[in-house]
This record gives structure tokens, C-alpha cells and sequence, in this order.
């Protein structure tokens, strides 16, 4: 997803990756969160690699989930 709002509301981005569509109609209402978990960023790095996976059909939703949360586990366990 584009960092920006003025790139969230062009029409190229919609027009270039049409499957975001839905995306960008829902972060008028997203909210950003800070984490004090030191591990974060990689865990965040893991759920987005899943995520994007399954917003392109490499994956269904349930296996990137799954996927991601098994990794980040990993991660907290160490």
C-alpha cells in the first residue's frame, strides 16, 4: 500500500493493481498502531509477505494467516 494519502487517492493506482481497490476504500477507516515489542518489525515483515500473498492467489487468507503466525511465533520464541 502507498505510504501517502494523495497516492491512495490517485486513480493510476487503482487503474495499475485494480485487486487494492477494496483495499484503499477501507484505510479511510484504518488506524496506525505503535508496538513496543522489539521483534515487530520482523514479525510485521512475515505478515505482510502472507498477506500479499494471498491478495495475489498464491495463497488462500486462512494459509497466510497460519503461515505468518507460525513464523512470528518462531520469532518470539527465540
Amino acid at each position: 500500500m502507498p505510504p501517502l494519502n494523495s497516492l491512495l487517492e490517485s486513480d493510476e493506482i487503482v487503474k495499475e493493481k485494480p485487486v487494492l481497490k477494496g483495499f484503499i476504500d477501507l484505510m479511510k477507516c484504518g488506524v496506525a498502531s505503535t508496538v513496543s515489542q522489539p521483534k515487530f518489525p520482523r514479525i510485521e515483515t512475515i505478515l505482510n509477505e502472507e498477506l500479499g500473498k494471498a491478495m495475489y492467489g498464491d495463497q488462500t487468507a486462512d494459509e497466510a494467516l497460519e503461515n505468518a503466525a507460525g513464523q512470528g511465533q518462531a520469532i518470539l520464541d527465540r
